[in-house]
């Protein structure tokens, strides 16, 4: 969870969702947040959205809604990378081509990359 408010915290809490903020990632790392969110679906194979506005600004502006302090591609790579043997598949959203100078796009593209590796790595 990248942000939230109040309201949208106390009915995770009150509906006894796990959830991994950004902070926890950032305080934490993202192996451990990712194990977390393994632990908490319990499921063996899993499918992967990656929303990029989750990112960092700094690496994605062309999103339909940026905020500061999000997620760096390197912290993306190593999700995928520790998802891996568990991934059936996944998709990208959040890219909007009128904002973006490729910047964006570029990464999207490069992470997409790195999860068909990581897919085709675990089934090797």
């Amino acid at each position: 969870v990248r942000s939230y408010s109040r309201e949208e915290r106390e009915d995770l809490e009150r509906l006894g969702l796990t959830y991994v903020s950004v902070y926890d990632i950032h305080d934490r790392g993202m192996t451990a947040g990712a194990e977390r969110a393994l632990k908490a679906v319990s499921r063996d194979k899993i499918y992967l959205t990656i929303d990029m506005d989750g990112v960092d600004p700094a690496y994605a502006p062309a999103v339909g809604n940026p905020e500061p302090f999000g997620l760096s591609p390197f912290q993306v790579k190593e999700l995928i990378g520790t998802l891996g043997p568990h991934l059936v598949g996944m998709d990208l959203n959040e890219v909007s081509p009128a904002w973006d100078f490729g910047q964006t796009a570029l990464l999207g593209a490069r992470l997409i990359r790195e999860a068909i590796m990581a897919i085709g790595e675990a089934r090797a």
